[in-house]
């Protein structure tokens, strides 16, 4: 689903209340080590990277990002699609929590789920932006062990909204008979 939403889905929208919904996907992979995590998302990266060079443009924009850096990122973005992705997503989310610079990202990710790049003024140079810009999607793929995505996550933290949009998938390693 992920590689569909991807590569398909700068072309692909549904309609509610008269609105255009984008197909974006969030997904959030959990599982024990060596149960083919990290497996997946070569699988994927080696899958996009090769409608990258067909397409002429990237869609894989990287594994983590501010919520400034990531504005500022999609800012070339109009109306195409892009992908985060972030294996030990547990890490990131400890980061988040933690607030200091990337105390507004639930915040960026939800506005992104909803197809909005988030505005913003700063008073640095080369800092922030008054552009608005429509993205056909942005998806992200995160990946990480339950203990340690689990450990960081607070009632505030699933507060935020930004959990509930996951779709989650949980792998489970082989038994060996």
């Amino acid at each position: 689903f992920m590689l569909l939403s991807n590569t398909l889905g700068a072309s692909g929208s549904g309609y509610f209340d008269g609105e255009r919904l984008s197909i974006n996907l969030y997904m959030l992979n959990l599982g024990p080590t060596t149960t083919g995590k990290t497996k997946a998302l070569k699988f994927l990266r080696k899958c996009i990277r090769a409608y990258e060079d067909f397409t002429g443009y990237q869609i894989d924009i990287g594994n983590d990002a501010t919520p400034e850096g990531l504005v500022k990122a999609l800012l070339e973005y109009e109306g195409k699609m892009a992908l985060i992705s972030r294996d030990e997503v547990g890490g990131m989310f400890a980061d988040w929590v933690a607030k200091g610079s990337y105390a507004a990202a639930p915040e960026a990710y939800m506005a992104l789920y909803d197809n909005e790049l988030l505005q913003n003024r700063r008073a640095g140079k080369d800092s922030g932006n008054d552009k608005r810009v429509h993205l056909a999607a942005f998806n992200t793929y995160m990946m990480g062990t339950p203990e340690r995505v689990y450990k960081v996550l607070t009632e505030e933290f699933y507060q935020t909204g930004f959990m509930q949009r996951l779709v989650p998938i949980t792998g489970h390693r082989d038994e060996m008979t």
